[in-house]
């Protein structure tokens, strides 16, 4: 059964910026915007398609924080009832996901780049890949 406590906990997360005449500078503090300790980084990207889409699972241990890093795509996330969709488009934002959440990442734009930290390391991240074994353990009546 999912954790609604933690499904509510998917939220937008704004970033600190530091805006300075030579730049700007945005920063991402682990436990702070990320409210886990980062243990994987991994960028998406070189998209062949707009109508591509990547993820289409889900993972019961495994928390995210996912933003773009250039361009634009939507992050759809689902917990076996509600669905909540994200505009991917800023560096300063970031979306965090916790465990036990559909994951969709579609509409990428030209050359867009989409960067993903992961509480775990991809050997211990227990993924569910078929959306109907999800549906099952989320146990939706």
């Amino acid at each position: 059964m999912i954790n609604l406590e933690n499904w509510r906990k998917a939220k937008k997360i704004d970033l600190h910026t530091v805006e300075e005449t030579d730049g700007k500078l945005t920063h991402i503090e682990i436990n702070n915007e990320i409210p886990f300790e980062v243990r994987r980084i991994f960028l998406i990207y070189d998209i062949p398609t707009t109508r591509t889409v990547r993820g289409n699972h889900a993972s019961k241990n495994t928390e995210f924080f996912i933003q773009a890093i250039y361009g634009t795509a939507f992050l759809e996330l689902f917990d076996g009832k509600n669905t909540v969709i994200y505009e991917l488009n800023s560096l300063v934002q970031g979306v965090y996901v916790p465990p036990m959440t559909w994951i969709k990442i579609y509409g990428f734009s030209k050359n867009t780049i989409v960067q993903v930290c992961a509480s775990l390391e991809y050997k211990n991240c227990k993924y569910i890949n078929s959306y109907e074994v999800y549906m099952n353990q989320v146990n939706i009546d």
